[in-house]
């Protein structure tokens, strides 16, 4: 049966949070570990696991109310993820092909509800996509986002469903969402629900705002831009905090001011938002029903709504942020336990290579979902040319490289089989089939030491051989944070969204390099000399020091704050604000 003609009705003290992660895994990830943790926080949570791809020794501990394994020490839970006698229904929405992806990575959590929709279009760069099927799969998704939260309540004037009396007591629901998602924000808005947005990258460094915003905006709506041109001069208006007693943090309700449309909220008045909101029953731009209700009061504040951003300081400290955002710190993402790797066959391959393959050092290639949305990896000959010159500066070296393909790439596929025919040395390929987490293959490689023989043995005391690894990737924020949480050297070849600015931050701080496919063989040569080889392992490892001494809330910290946002706010009076003037 389609998931989504079920009607789901819970309980009126069961809490309901809609998710909303489209784009790609990189986007959803970050949700789905907070999704998790958050629905751990819950009493009735029993959450169990339904692993298909590899047996798992996970237990549920219903005392602390968390999935872990004792070999894994970064999913021990905390005073933060004591019980709570709130009771959550959690609704996770992503593209059918993230779904099976974080199922493999990060395991089945019964705690979530995943709603998965197809993907008619697999583009995410704009000047890759077919623009016909880039439009049709925009309204597939939106389409879907109103057809998961009708289920739980309708939304006028769309709602045909009569089955829910007037009088019966809804639910208390939240929406969450990523950038990707931001027709959430209207859904929010149609329900008449608080919401929040949820960010692992930094939106301005990935388009920025229309140069004639501003312009358009005050033509269209006068008084909307008179208004948030008056709150962004006023220092003193008031804001309504809420705060957070385990972490030094807390989220205060601010009003919008230009920072914020130009940082993210410029979005919710792009031209294609209109036939969204007219399908919802809102008008068009945002605000425009509170303007008119204001009626030219110019002392009433226009909340903005807060965006949690998911990035260290290393990407955040040098970059302005409005008020209305909070840099949390890099969520560190789920993985399945150490048993249950163990148990995966790509483990027992990546073990059985390593005792066999001599080496100087180890490069872990992931390109990740741009394998697929990148012209680069869709070129026959490029593809072949970027094996080629990797292939030729790993021999060269003495040095071994793992690469961890999408299943779905066939022409990477194809020509690793045909490189892999003509040459005695061979890349070892895991799909996602057998998906391992960085960290997991990071330390699998260097449990191995060199003996005086031919061959290697398994490291059985605690401490790691000296074998230098480092990562050849995209740029992806998530995939950078990884790399220098795990004190690793990269290697960045950007394909686009922010993925510049890493690189551009790995190379400040000495830990990353740029490289090119179209670089030769000697360039090739060269970089992975300077990753594996010249000891900028120390430099990767101080910083990881430094960041580790500078965390900010993290997971923890990160689901408490929304924790309180949507248990502590109800009490906030309304966003009345009599400091602004007149003037």
């Amino acid at each position: 049966m389609d998931i989504y003609t079920k009607c789901i009705k819970p309980p009126s003290d069961t809490t309901i949070v809609l998710i909303y992660a489209l784009g790609s895994l990189g986007d959803a990830i970050s949700l789905y570990t907070l999704a998790v943790h958050l629905a751990h926080r819950s009493l009735d949570k029993n959450c169990t696991h339904d692993l298909k791809w590899s047996s798992c020794n996970r237990h549920f501990d219903p005392h602390l109310c968390i999935c872990h394994s004792g070999h894994d020490s970064r999913s021990e839970p905390t005073t933060a993820t004591r019980l709570s006698d709130k009771k959550l229904l959690i609704c996770f929405m992503t593209s059918d092909s993230v779904c099976n992806n974080l199922l493999i990575l990060c395991g089945s959590h019964t705690c979530v509800q995943l709603f998965p929709i197809s993907d008619l279009c697999r583009g995410l760069l704009p000047e890759e996509t077919d623009m016909s099927f880039a439009a049709r799969q925009h309204q597939h998704e939106r389409s879907s986002m109103i057809r998961m939260a009708k289920i739980f309540r309708p939304i006028n004037p769309i709602s045909t469903d009569t089955s829910t009396p007037i009088n019966e007591p809804l639910s208390p629901m939240f929406i969450l969402f990523n950038l990707f998602s931001i027709g959430a924000w209207s859904i929010a808005e149609a329900l008449d629900v608080p919401c929040i947005g949820i960010s692992p990258f930094n939106p301005k460094t990935t388009v920025s705002t229309p140069s004639n915003f501003l312009e358009e905006l005050s033509t269209c709506r006068p008084f909307l831009t008179r208004q948030i041109m008056l709150q962004s001069m006023n220092d003193r208006v008031q804001t309504h905090p809420i705060l957070n007693q385990h972490f030094n943090c807390s989220i205060h309700i601010h009003p919008i001011k230009v920072a914020e449309l130009e940082f993210w909220m410029w979005r919710l008045f792009v031209d294609d938002h209109d036939d969204f909101r007219q399908e919802l029953g809102l008008d068009y731009p945002p605000f425009a029903k509170l303007c008119d209700k204001l009626n030219g009061n110019l002392k009433t504040m226009i909340p903005a709504t807060p965006l949690l951003l998911l990035q260290n300081d290393m990407l955040s400290s040098k970059v302005n942020l409005p008020a209305s955002v909070i840099s949390t710190g890099f969520i560190q993402p789920l993985s399945q336990c150490s048993l249950a790797l163990q148990a995966c066959q790509g483990y027992a391959d990546i073990s059985e290579w390593c005792k066999k393959t001599l080496t100087k050092g180890t490069l872990i290639i992931n390109f990740g979902s741009m394998e697929m949305h990148s012209k680069e990896f869709n070129d026959y000959a490029t593809v072949q040319h970027l094996i080629k010159c990797i292939e030729y500066a790993l021999q060269s070296l003495k040095c071994r490289a793992i690469w961890i393909s999408c299943t779905e790439n066939h022409l990477l596929n194809a020509c690793f089989l045909e490189r892999s025919s003509k040459s005695n040395y061979e890349y070892p390929i895991y799909n996602y089939s057998h998906a391992l987490p960085l960290e997991c293959i990071t330390d699998l490689v260097q449990k191995y030491g060199a003996d005086n023989g031919p061959h290697y043995y398994p490291n059985t005391t605690n401490n790691k051989s000296q074998i230098p690894v480092a990562v050849l990737h995209h740029g992806g924020v998530g995939t950078f944070q990884h790399c220098l949480s795990l004190g690793l050297v990269q290697l960045i070849m950007p394909q686009g969204f922010d993925q510049h600015e890493s690189l551009y931050c790995g190379i400040q701080n000495s830990v990353a390099r740029g490289v090119e496919a179209s670089m030769s063989e000697l360039e090739w040569k060269a970089a992975i000399h300077w990753a594996l080889l010249k000891d900028q392992s120390l430099i990767a490892k101080q910083l990881q020091s430094l960041m580790d001494s500078k965390e900010k809330m993290g997971v923890d910290g990160t689901v408490q704050l929304i924790w309180d946002w949507m248990f502590r706010s109800h009490d906030l009076p309304d966003f009345a604000c009599d400091e602004v003037s007149n003037q």
